[in-house]
């Protein structure tokens, strides 16, 4: 296989999270009034994201030295975009495979971030969208009769959704409008059958809340971290409609959606995109929310 080849069979993967690692570092080093300890933080992995796509970007069309480059690529590239941006899910939140009652133990993973969430809640006097029940609302939807992939997602999101809430908590948020959770996305990664290459899964998860520009740097700067590094997928800041009408209290409404990446040997057949396709379907899942 000529270089070129090469590129093209492993671009798609390298492409989809290394930009998104470069755009999230490039965004979080950008921000007015960034503290000093996430600035070096975010300008250091901008630096390394560049020096990564530019080595990746001389990879294109060269075909001089061609076993070393593709060795880079194979090597060095893509093993360290996905040490760089890869979610680590906890064990606690995968399905085992001897748990006989997978769903019966995703409610009760559910309930207990619940209620853990809104005792936090109460306790910093921090204002969240409720349920009827007065129980903090997640976004996360019930299990009954789903299991596979689908059940797994579940499962992870429980533990992103609960990270996501603490760190804009974390940052001093007194007022979190709404938590949702958006539709997965799964992309078969190239490669033999005999390779097993999976599926690259997309989690995402939109948080609104009413923050400063300084609090919504501390929540980017927290996903950082190799291992629980998230894509910042959209960010839309506005003035907030509580804020003082001369803005100097620089209150602000930010709608963030943070995207988990994981590797997955499976994939519900109803939502895999297929490599090259830009646009997959969107198919709605029984257990979907």
């Amino acid at each position: 296989m000529d270089l070129e080849a090469t590129w093209q069979e492993h671009k798609k993967f390298i492409v989809s999270v290394g930009i998104g690692a470069l755009a999230f570092g490039l965004f979080a080093s950008g921000i007015k009034g960034l503290e000093a300890s996430a600035e070096t933080s975010a300008k250091n992995n901008a630096r390394a994201q560049t020096d990564l796509n530019k080595e990746i970007a001389s990879l294109k069309g060269a075909e001089a030295n061609e076993k070393g480059k593709k060795k880079a690529l194979e090597e060095k590239a893509a093993p360290e975009v996905r040490k760089t941006v890869i979610w680590t899910v906890p064990p606690d939140f995968v399905p085992k495979a001897d748990d006989a009652l997978p769903g019966a133990t995703y409610e009760k993973l559910r309930a207990a971030a619940v209620d853990d969430m809104g005792k936090r809640a109460d306790k910093s006097g921090v204002m969240m969208q409720r349920t009827s029940e007065h129980r903090v609302e997640l976004g996360l939807s019930g299990a009954d009769g789903v299991t596979g992939p689908v059940l797994a997602e579940k499962f992870a999101r429980v533990d992103l959704t609960t990270r996501i809430a603490n760190a804009v908590l974390d940052a001093g948020v007194k007022k979190v409008d709404k938590i949702e959770q958006k539709e997965a996305g799964y992309s078969q990664l190239e490669g033999s059958e005999a390779e097993k290459p999976g599926f690259l899964r997309r989690l995402p998860c939109t948080v609104t809340f009413e923050g400063t520009i300084s609090q919504l740097a501390k929540v980017l700067a927290t996903f950082e971290v190799e291992g629980s590094f998230l894509e910042v997928e959209a960010c839309d800041v506005r003035r907030s409609k509580e804020a003082k009408p001369d803005g100097t209290d620089g209150r602000l409404t930010v709608s963030l959606t943070l995207t988990a990446l994981t590797i997955e040997k499976d994939a519900p057949a109803d939502s895999v995109k297929d490599p090259g396709e830009d646009n997959p379907k969107k198919h709605h899942r029984r257990g979907d929310k």
